[in-house]
């Protein structure tokens, strides 16, 4: 019975590991000089030091644009969130924060002038979400935590797809870490002070056995519906590959779009629907 070659596994590898470091958050990031950080918290002490009990040179506000001054390279044994001092530039002022208080990412919805920002934290479970935080002005609007079902993640904003009475779509996009290891995208509906997880698609692959992918079609899509959302997914078990002994199983459901919402309620397959 053959799979896949161990060349194929090997680029795959080499390909995820590239994809994890240069396109994903991580709660290990490390950090470039120059690079473009901001803050997530309010009145951020910078010392002259790596010590809080140093001089301080600045209180930095929310949101503001921090620089790095010297290169960190990215370390498993210390987390996003921790105490560690990075060197840093601050309206051409140098000196040291702790990076607990630096956002992972942020992303600014023009139109509205909303701040979203994004910083890891461990949850009760000791397993890592992604805290957003909505801003207008200086001002919170809301808060809360993002399920992550990995340690790697990208969040952006997309436009509302042609469909009403939502302002854009934020979406989260797990990495998935090694084969067999649920990557995919959550989607939240976005209005201003208004976060709602509306679906969860998954995409796996487990070494050329097996693979599930799932996705959604917007009206604007090509095959898309006015006033429509079409979930679809393909399911692919390989048994034999020499002799092409595959199964697949495709799954299409069309929902209404009401007022800002799935209708029916977002749901997978007819197991989950009857279950309720």
């Amino acid at each position: 019975m053959k799979f896949i070659s161990f060349f194929s596994f090997l680029l795959s590898i080499i390909t995820s590991s590239f994809a994890y470091s240069q396109d994903y958050l991580n709660p290990y990031n490390g950090f470039a000089k120059g690079d473009t950080v901001y803050a997530f918290h309010d009145n951020i002490p910078m010392f002259s030091s790596p010590n809080t009990m140093s001089k301080l040179v600045a209180e930095i506000r929310l949101n503001q644009v921090i620089t790095i001054a010297s290169a960190r390279e990215q370390d498993f044994s210390i987390a996003y969130n921790s105490n560690e001092f990075l060197h840093v530039n601050f309206k051409g002022k140098k000196g040291f924060i702790q990076r607990k208080h630096l956002a992972a990412k942020q992303l600014i919805h023009a139109p509205s002038k909303s701040i979203m920002l994004f910083q890891f934290a461990l949850n009760a479970d000791r397993q890592y979400d992604l805290n957003y935080s909505e801003y207008s002005g200086n001002e919170l609007v809301q808060t809360m935590p993002l399920t992550m079902y990995s340690n790697a993640c990208n969040v952006s904003l997309e436009d509302t797809h042609g469909l009403d009475s939502v302002t854009a779509f934020l979406v989260v996009d797990h990495f998935a870490e090694a084969c067999g290891v649920n990557g995919g995208l959550d989607y939240y509906t976005w209005n201003s002070g208004e976060l709602s997880l509306m679906a969860t698609l998954f995409e796996v692959g487990d070494g050329g056995v097996y693979s599930l992918q799932e996705r959604l079609v917007f009206p604007t899509d090509p095959g898309g519906l006015p006033d429509k959302v079409i979930f679809e997914a393909s399911e692919e078990n390989v048994y034999d590959e020499e002799t092409e002994w595959i199964s697949t199983l495709n799954t299409r459901r069309v929902y209404q779009w009401v007022y800002g919402n799935l209708y029916p309620e977002f749901k997978k397959s007819f197991e989950e629907e009857v279950e309720e």
